[in-house]
């Protein structure tokens, strides 16, 4: 048989030849056709192939764009967008798994920062989701044992607020990366 055609799909075997052609451009592209948001046509190389979700993981980034002063807090920006003006839109249903952040220079001694990921952060901002960074960790840390669940269009932010120390940062950018997973 020539061409993509549709799986037969049992419990836990899909055998090609059990359906008709794919017409990806009906059926995987076009809103209303079977298939999800987000779903493709996924081959392994031998020949084989199935229909599965292509957003997991999806990754969006926040700078540091600046040091952090004594017993203050950094807003972050996204792609140079403040995000206590905008969040950023979250454009699918969505749970935040995981936090990361790598900075410039190494936290010192005696002090300690908070990563703070902001639901509604240009309005009634609600920390959803928060990471310590301190001297041990040197300059960069995550965690990933997160499960919050977030709507399609919510609006995300994130800032730094220091929690320990006698001086400003001694790193001055940094980024701060967060994991989520449909």
């Amino acid at each position: 048989m020539s061409g993509l055609h549709k799986p037969s799909v049992t419990k836990t075997t899909v055998v090609i030849g059990g359906g008709g052609l794919v017409d990806p451009t009906v059926e995987i592209t076009q809103p209303g056709g079977p298939y999800g948001y987000g779903e493709a046509i996924l081959t392994d190389g031998g020949g084989s192939y199935t229909i599965a979700p292509t957003l997991r993981p999806y990754f969006i980034s926040f700078c540091v764009p600046t040091q952090v002063g004594v017993g203050a807090s950094v807003d972050c920006e996204h792609q140079g967008v403040p995000t206590s003006l905008v969040g950023f839109p979250v454009p699918l249903a969505t749970n935040l798994i995981a936090i990361a952040i790598s900075v410039d220079a190494a936290v010192q001694d005696g002090h300690a920062y908070d990563v703070e990921i902001l639901l509604d952060p240009a309005g009634a901002a609600e920390v959803i989701g928060s990471l310590g960074i301190d001297a041990d960790d040197k300059n960069s840390t995550f965690r990933r044992d997160l499960s919050v669940k977030l709507d399609a269009g919510a609006e995300l932010g994130a800032r730094v607020a220091q929690t320990k120390g006698w001086q400003a940062s001694a790193f001055s950018v940094g980024i701060i990366t967060i994991e989520l997973e449909s």
